[in-house]
């Protein structure tokens, strides 16, 4: 019974998510899910090889993902996404489990506490960035993070059991990640760091980490060698925002939110090196991995941009830091910690009733609004207009239902085809679009974050349209911050 009940929060959130999924039966992404299930056909159909779509990634993209087109054509021949949305859960909360492991090895010293690996787990999903690990099908970063943990906990054994094998796993995955996600090329980087400081500070194993060191820099400097000569459409951003000027400009004016995580990393960072120098080892010498990666990880994205879906894999690192800062004040004692896994419980289990629940039958909305595209072209073939700023569910729209959907900011009167048949397909994510001598009328469809309203000409309207729905707790909060 003592090693149920630390579990029992564990399952029961894995269990409604599992029985949510199957309720609201979520339909394909509107990010990438089109491209890639028309590079799967390509690939199923004969008219691509495996080698001509990496080629095509290389001298098109300038980018290398050979683990992400194998991910592609094993499941995107798949006609039930619910079933692939199953898959990468399941997969995700086992790599929670050895996350829950490595806590209670890193920081609590205690492999065998049963609710450390249960319960610290789930406060993950407190960063809300995380669940879009498992919310999109498509999202690469799940790569890093199922490659990357796995990796790491391989890191953690070869140094506990002075193993070369576990060295060589550790490596061989974090290079697993590297190939499905750029980004993922962080562990290499994070592997140099680590290595470097054991030689001079913690003196660990110095065999293991000259080895780690010099495989480590090899491949990084490879890998930037070989990605700077392949840069194409996607990658040019980091070609042309790779100055210093540029970095620190962009570092200096990242969010308040993205600030606060590298304030927590290097408090973190910095309090673990002091107890290090004054040969206070509480913790084992791997936790400094993990202040790292949000450091490493930021300056990664730098060149780019910072959408949710790209910080997701720092989720579990930025949660462990506030673990590490819990269990120093709290000198070691245990009872802080159970005090903020009660904590911990009651957040996931309000994140799951107010955030990841509405986003899986966000995911359902997505699919039933294709099907009523389907419908409505079929009865009466006419045009829909979506509205800025995301191209890419104006072309899933299209590509999923088969019918004429139009991409736009304004509708004109001059817009509008002959008939009745126009139509304003929209979600709570579109922005405002202009109707210029145009108006809705009856709306035709509503369900969820879309609505589809018949349009028609007005000679004098002006003015701007969009669909705002009610926000939920989180949703507010996430909102005050980002305008903060």
């Amino acid at each position: 019974m003592r090693k149920i009940l630390p579990a029992a929060p564990f399952i029961l959130f894995s269990l409604i998510v599992v029985v949510s999924f199957l309720f609201y039966a979520p339909g394909w992404g509107f990010m990438d899910d089109l491209s890639c299930r028309q590079l799967a056909g390509f690939f199923w159909s004969g008219k691509a090889s495996f080698a001509s779509l990496i080629r095509e990634d290389i001298h098109v993209y300038g980018r290398f993902r050979p683990v992400y087109y194998v991910w592609i054509i094993s499941v995107y021949w798949c006609k039930y996404p619910l079933l692939i949305y199953l898959a990468v859960f399941l997969i995700g909360f086992y790599m929670l489990s050895l996350w829950g492991e490595l806590i209670n090895r890193i920081i609590f010293k205690d492999p065998a506490h049963d609710y450390v690996k249960w319960v610290l787990p789930l406060g993950f999903f407190l960063f809300p960035a995380f669940w879009n690990i498992f919310m999109y099908i498509s999202v690469q970063e799940k790569f890093i993070f199922a490659f990357g943990s796995l990796s790491l906990f391989s890191l953690f054994k070869s140094y506990e059991k002075e193993s070369l094998r576990h060295l060589v796993t550790a490596l061989v995955l974090a290079m697993f990640a590297a190939l499905g996600k750029e980004t993922g090329i962080v562990f290499f980087i994070l592997y140099a760091m680590y290595a470097l400081l054991d030689l001079i500070l913690f003196k660990r194993n110095n065999y293991l980490s000259r080895i780690l060191i010099v495989v480590s820099l090899i491949i990084v400097v490879a890998y930037g060698v070989f990605i700077k000569r392949i840069i194409g459409m996607y990658t040019a951003s980091y070609k042309a925002n790779m100055s210093i000027g540029v970095l620190l400009g962009r570092f200096f004016m990242l969010s308040g939110v993205i600030k606060l995580i590298l304030a927590i990393s290097v408090i973190s960072f910095l309090i673990f090196i002091w107890d290090t120098l004054r040969g206070r080892k509480l913790y084992d010498s791997l936790f400094v991995v993990f202040p790292l990666f949000i450091f490493v990880y930021t300056f990664l994205l730098l060149p780019w941009r910072f959408p949710a879906y790209l910080l997701a894999p720092m989720g579990p690192f930025i949660i462990i830091c506030v673990y590490f800062l819990v269990a120093r004040l709290a000198r070691q004692q245990f009872w802080p910690v159970q005090s903020l896994g009660i904590v911990i419980i009651a957040g996931a289990m309000l994140t799951l009733a107010l955030d990841i629940i509405p986003k899986i039958s966000k995911m359902a909305d997505k699919r039933k609004v294709v099907q009523e595209l389907r419908y409505l072209d079929q009865e009466a073939r006419g045009q829909f207009f979506y509205p800025k700023p995301f191209e890419e569910t104006a072309d899933s729209l299209r590509g999923f239902s088969l019918a004429r959907v139009i991409y736009v900011d304004t509708i004109n009167a001059s817009s509008l085809g002959k008939g009745n048949n126009n139509y304003l397909v929209i979600n709570d994510e579109a922005g405002a679009v202009l109707l210029n001598g145009v108006d809705v009328g009856q709306q035709l469809y509503h369900s969820g974050t879309w609505g589809i309203w018949l349009l028609h000409k007005a000679a004098d309207v002006h003015k701007e349209f969009r669909l705002v729905l009610p926000q939920n707790i989180l949703q507010k909060i996430k909102n005050m911050i980002r305008r903060g």
